[in-house]
């Protein structure tokens, strides 16, 4: 099994997104027991010992994501590389449950906190990286593969070439995100926003920021959840959609729909136009909701089909949208 670990790492793990957490799954069964064994001769009850070895030590998520790898490798041998084996042995092991998703938020001066200590490390990038990643959402692999050319300040958007889930989309940015972009932006506005920055340099950054900061039990990751705050805080609805994945949510994967349900349909059997400010509301018999600001240069024909963190900045900017938003029926 060493030795098809040491194939694996080479050939196929250096062509994943997530090549470094791979090297490292596969480095730590490199040199476990598991790797002592010979393909034919690894059996589930060899995994589940190393199974529940694992779960005293790290937690289920983490246990799970090892099994998913070990799986694949073993089933690449066997479709690739010609290794006969009659099962894959991690198919008869159970995954332990995983743990609820974390819901560390920001509270009080923490944000303050953070920035402050953010600033006062050895990474200059690291403040203005974690700010942007407070007002967009954006992931840290997103954050660091983003470039200049992507960036459109006059519209307010950051182009993602290449997401999480291998498709490009498009994230707004907020009045906030685009004033530190805008004198962050070189003369020549081309190449990557963060070129000094790495994947694993900004964690280390980041863990001896929270030290200096005194913050307890945050990470990066965690970071996410704020760009999502405006709106929840107060009391916009959020309704779960395949299609709206790249948002933030419940597990940054919610979007803010309209509830499709009888008492919002009973509300809506009429056109009805209404306004907040700069903002024209406009619902449909059939509930669906649209927007429009002239003075903005701001049209939203049907704002089911605009991802969460989008309308959150338009709130964040204009409390009057919200009321738009109650007004009709979304919060």
């Amino acid at each position: 099994m060493r030795r098809m670990f040491e194939r694996y790492l080479a050939e196929v793990t250096p062509h994943k997104k997530g090549a470094d957490q791979e090297r490292y799954v596969l480095r730590g069964f490199a040199r476990s027991r598991l790797a002592e064994y010979c393909p034919g001769g690894l059996t589930p009850a060899a995994i589940r010992e190393w199974r529940d070895q694992r779960l005293r030590e790290v937690a289920p998520a983490t246990v799970n994501r090892g099994l998913a790898v070990l799986s694949h490798v073993i089933e690449h041998a066997r479709r690739e590389w010609g290794i006969d084996l009659p099962m894959n042995p991690v198919a008869s092991v159970s995954r332990p449950k995983n743990a609820r998703g974390r819901t560390r938020r920001l509270v009080g001066d923490e944000e303050t906190w953070l920035l402050a200590a953010c600033a006062g490390g050895r990474a200059p990038y690291l403040r203005d990286l974690v700010l942007i990643a407070l007002e967009t959402a954006m992931r840290r692999s997103e954050l660091l593969s983003l470039c200049w050319e992507d960036i459109d300040l006059e519209r307010a958007t950051a182009r993602l070439r290449d997401s999480k889930n291998g498709e490009p989309r498009t994230v707004p940015l907020s009045l906030r995100a685009r004033e530190r972009l805008r004198q962050m932006r070189p003369v020549a506005g081309v190449g990557p926003v963060w070129p000094d920055a790495t994947g694993t340099g900004v964690l280390q950054a980041f863990r001896r920021a929270i030290n200096r900061a005194g913050l307890k039990d945050l990470r990066f990751h965690d970071l996410r959840h704020e760009a999502a705050s405006p709106l929840v805080r107060k009391g916009a609805k959020r309704y779960g959609s395949r299609k709206c994945d790249r948002t933030p949510g419940s597990a940054h994967a919610r979007a803010l729909y309209p509830p499709r349900c009888k008492q919002t349909r009973t509300q809506t059997r009429q056109l009805a136009t209404a306004t907040f400010g700069p903002f024209t509301a406009t619902t449909t018999p059939t509930g669906k909701l649209s927007i429009e600001a002239p003075s903005m240069n701001l049209s939203i024909p049907d704002l089911s089909k605009h991802p969460f963190e989008y309308l959150n900045n338009i709130v964040t900017r204009h409390p009057e949208f919200l009321d738009a938003l109650k007004w009709a029926g979304w919060v």
